[in-house]
């Protein structure tokens, strides 16, 4: 891809860290996982291909879902905002993990997104899973960054001095106001204003 763009960034990580020449075999990637690296001074205008452990094969898991949303802390009231206005039958959430086992702070995140939409879906049919995560998300909400140190992948990033801030980066709640949206050619781009997709009743949440 690099050789057919050569202005194309690219990003991703095995284990955390940002994938070097040693492990492709010619270059080293311009980009790791860590959010403070993706700088608006870095990334403008830019075109990324990323590839990350977990993260990725999440994303293509989901790609023949009628709509893909991904969401985070970061911007979690955004996505919710998106959820609520596509207003869907039926809806999914899914945790990439890490090591394909749960990780702690995706079962948060996604019990946060479950608080903020939790009035559109509790007269349905919520799975136990979407109920436990909200409720894991009300127990730990007063202090998210010391919560997040304490799972398996924060515990080990405070380990490591370049990536140690994202743990505390990665609690923020709602410091970006926007929609990010998988497209059917596989790309994520920012949800562009208009009606959403759907437009039916939610009784389903898992």
């Amino acid at each position: 891809m690099r050789e057919q763009q050569p202005d194309l960034l690219l990003a991703g990580e095995r284990e955390g860290m940002r994938i070097q020449a040693d492990l492709t075999g010619s270059i080293a990637f311009d980009l790791g996982n860590s959010p403070r690296e993706f700088t608006a001074e870095r990334v403008r205008g830019r075109t990324i291909a990323i590839t990350t452990t977990n993260g990725t094969r999440a994303l293509r898991a989901c790609a023949r879902a009628r709509a893909v949303l991904i969401g985070s802390f970061l911007n979690l009231r955004a996505t919710a905002d998106a959820i609520a206005a596509a207003n869907p039958v039926r809806m999914l959430i899914v945790c990439s993990g890490t090591h394909d086992q749960a990780a702690y702070e995706d079962v948060l995140a996604a019990g946060a997104l479950c608080h903020l939409i939790w009035p559109n879906y509790v007269t349905g049919k919520v799975a136990d899973s979407a109920w436990m995560a909200r409720e894991l998300f009300r127990q730990a909400q007063g202090d998210l960054p010391a919560v997040f140190a304490q799972s398996r992948n924060g515990a080990r990033l405070l380990t490591l001095p370049d990536l140690r801030a994202d743990v505390a980066y990665c609690a923020q709640r709602d410091i970006l106001e926007l929609v990010a949206e998988l497209g059917k050619d596989g790309s994520v781009r920012k949800r562009a204003a208009g009606p959403p997709p759907g437009g039916l009743n939610p009784r389903s949440c898992n």
